[in-house]
């Protein structure tokens, strides 16, 4: 039985002689030709990435190649490690480092996932010669972001009589806004005022009635219909209107006029 090591030996065909010796003293040689094909697995990228507002479907998909950087046949299989991520092929084999398999890595029902990032992992297995298991992995990250909220929001304080005009900043990706009001400044009371189609930033609320104080918030809807956080609040108010006359009078009492 012969038995090779082939630690620290370089990636690629290695080839030598054994000679075997009678041992009767003749002299007679015999020679036996012996190759060892030490094989590599390699792949490239290490890491994928996607990152999408909340919503989204992800149409494109991105490449990984794998190659046998020593020589010889390597078949290979992929796999990977969560549902939503898509492998095509799932196999396939390389016979050098000039033989690169391209591999197009996908991902599935993005729309329904849920803020933040979602990993995973696509592995790649081999087997070389001499039946040593030979891996390989891709780091998959899907970073998922909802809408900014508004940086700002201000409301008039009693600079109009007919209303009470609130407005913001526009937020990018934004297609509408919600709008909410309420008669303390506390989020959860409050309830909602109105949606505003970007790209307009502001709303006048002419139901805030005189003289009565309102609080507002607002918050950014994408187009995938999502919602992000609410902007700090502020409020504002609704002028009394003047009189519409004023009479007073004239030499009718001797202490006063009315």
């Amino acid at each position: 039985m012969i038995s090779f090591n082939t630690a620290g030996l370089p990636l690629g065909l290695h080839q030598g002689l054994i000679s075997v010796i009678t041992p009767d003293g003749g002299g007679t040689t015999q020679e036996l030709a012996v190759a060892v094909n030490v094989m590599g697995l390699r792949r490239d990228p290490p890491l994928l990435s996607w990152t999408i507002p909340r919503g989204a479907t992800i149409s494109d998909t991105k490449p990984v190649e794998v190659w046998n950087a020593g020589s010889g046949a390597l078949p290979f299989n992929l796999s990977a490690d969560q549902g939503w991520l898509t492998l095509d092929p799932t196999s396939g084999q390389s016979t050098g480092p000039g033989d690169r398999v391209a591999v197009a890595v996908g991902v599935s029902g993005s729309a329904g996932f849920t803020e933040g990032t979602h990993a995973g992992q696509v592995k790649v297995t081999a087997a070389d010669g001499e039946g040593v298991v030979l891996t390989q992995q891709v780091n998959v990250s899907v970073t998922v972001f909802s809408p900014s909220a508004p940086l700002w929001l201000r409301a008039t304080d009693g600079l109009y009589t007919n209303m009470v005009r609130v407005e913001w900043p526009v937020v990018s990706g934004s297609t509408s806004y919600e709008l909410r009001r309420g008669v303390l400044p506390d989020l959860g009371s409050a309830a909602p005022l109105a949606t505003v189609a970007a790209p307009a930033t502001v709303y006048e609320d002419l139901t805030a009635e005189a003289g009565r104080q309102y609080y507002y918030w607002v918050r950014t809807v994408n187009t995938f219909g999502y919602a992000g956080g609410y902007s700090v609040m502020d409020g504002g108010w609704r002028r009394l209107s003047p009189p519409a006359t004023l009479a007073a009078t004239r030499n009718d009492y001797d202490d006063k006029v009315r």
